[in-house]
């Protein structure tokens, strides 16, 4: 409880909305920048605290982006689809 807790506090206090805007301008750059960015992000937050906290922070930061997936010419695929995609 007490990390959730931790977690709400640090979202309330903006550190959500500021990986969010930067997850959003990644996404922006294209896949890959969005997947090793994020990878980067999620992995420098936990050297900073706990790792549940940050895979939480990064957890909400995801769902509050703007980012909708990937698109090839007429098809829009969902993020996880166009990640597993890629790695064919």
């Amino acid at each position: 409880m007490g990390m959730y807790l931790v977690v709400y506090g640090l979202r309330n206090a903006g550190l959500t909305h500021w990986v969010t805007a930067v997850l959003d301008q990644l996404a922006a750059q294209g896949l890959w920048v969005a997947t090793l960015g994020t990878g980067l992000l999620v992995a420098v937050l936990s050297a900073f605290m706990n790792n549940l906290p940050a895979v939480l922070i990064g957890a909400l930061s995801v769902d509050a982006s703007a980012a909708q997936g990937w698109c090839v010419k007429r098809w829009c695929l969902p993020m996880w689809w166009a990640v597993t995609w890629a790695r064919k």
